[in-house]
């Protein structure tokens, strides 16, 4: 469903809104809630400045810790990777072979000095 009331201000620079409803609070039920949020990501993928390309690498993040995961070979081998967030539903991310395999050998690595973790050998993979 389509909110009028939320609007890319003509620079992109702004999300504008009302929050009000024929004079009334606004209330949204969850659905209504994962609706909006669906919506202000997509209008926040198209603002500047876009979101930045480097890791937040010293700032406080969200984390997700120990999500329910999901993960298969997807199109052209590519591989889909999906986790649940529980305020932002099921997320997902497609990684080339390439991709993949530098993001298990990363992960292979950082695993290997827990001594009660079973680990397989990982595929060398030149880095990018």
């Amino acid at each position: 469903m389509r909110r009028t009331w939320l609007r890319l201000s003509s620079d992109w620079g702004r999300l504008c809104f009302a929050p009000t409803v024929a004079g009334s609070p606004l209330s949204l039920s969850a659905p209504e809630v994962d609706s909006l949020i669906t919506e202000l990501a997509s209008l926040r993928s198209r603002m500047e400045p876009e979101v930045s390309t480097e890791p937040p690498r010293g700032q406080q993040v969200r984390a997700v810790k120990n999500p329910r995961w999901y993960a298969e070979r997807g199109q052209m081998d590519w591989q889909l990777f999906m986790y649940r967030d529980p305020g932002l539903g099921w997320r997902a991310i497609a990684l080339s072979p390439k991709s993949a395999a530098s993001l298990l050998e990363h992960l292979m690595r950082s695993l290997s000095s827990f001594a009660d973790v079973p680990l397989a050998r990982a595929p060398k993979v030149p880095r990018h």
